[in-house]
């Protein structure tokens, strides 16, 4: 992860360092609908940053960071930073009469990511290396007006698939969100306890590197 981009709305969202101008105005109408308020989603940020922070300073992220080169500058998360609460409440609004600002919203950093799926026989010939057991998963597709929600809609039906599972009970869930709304929306409607979600921080502090990218980095973080 680098230090973020800011957004540029006014030029071409293609590569801008920004997501499409969709998915901010989906995050507003998620907001208006849930009634998540500005001060709500402000409180995320500050908090998904203190988390990072301390997350890097107990050095939880190196594991994650390959260098391609023998730089030390590579080597090191530059991802969060410390800012006031204040300083987030004084962003302006993306949007005329909405509630989702520079701050609340995750920026583009430069990143990839890769992660080796094996059969168990694979595995055990390997050693036993540390690894995650692959135990279900779902995928959501959505409309840009849905897109907001797309990833409670997924958990929904990976937890019909896992006979069941209380997503309630779950004390970890990696979220890659594309804004504060996302976040506080998915953990709100689903019952997920705040400990529990992105407790190292979110893509609001850590940003989020091009898709797929950024799906990788959550088995990452685990």
């Amino acid at each position: 992860h680098q230090s973020p981009r800011f957004l540029d709305l006014g030029g071409d969202s293609s590569d801008s360092g920004s997501a499409a101008p969709e998915a901010f105005e989906a995050g507003d109408a998620l907001a208006r609908a849930m009634k998540i308020s500005r001060q709500q989603q402000d409180e995320y940020v500050w908090r998904t940053h203190m988390r990072t922070s301390m997350a890097r300073d107990a050095k939880r992220f190196l594991k994650e960071i390959v260098p391609l080169r023998p730089v030390a500058e590579e080597a090191r998360d530059q991802s969060a930073g410390e800012p006031d609460l204040s300083e987030i409440q004084a962003v302006p609004a993306l949007q005329a009469k909405g509630s989702l600002t520079q701050a609340s919203v995750s920026h583009l950093h430069d990143g990839a990511a890769f992660v080796v799926v094996v059969a168990e026989d694979v595995w055990l010939q390997m050693g036993k290396p540390p690894a995650l057991e692959l135990m279900a998963c779902a995928a959501v597709g959505s409309s840009p007006k849905e897109v907001a929600t797309s990833a409670i809609a997924a958990l929904r039906r990976l937890s019909a698939r896992s006979n069941g599972l209380e997503l309630k009970s779950l004390d970890l869930v990696e979220m890659s969100e594309r804004s504060a709304a996302e976040a506080i929306a998915l953990r709100d409607t689903l019952g997920i306890s705040d400990d529990a979600l992105n407790p190292d921080g979110g893509a609001v502090a850590r940003g989020l590197p091009r898709i797929p990218a950024s799906g990788w980095c959550c088995p990452a973080c685990c």
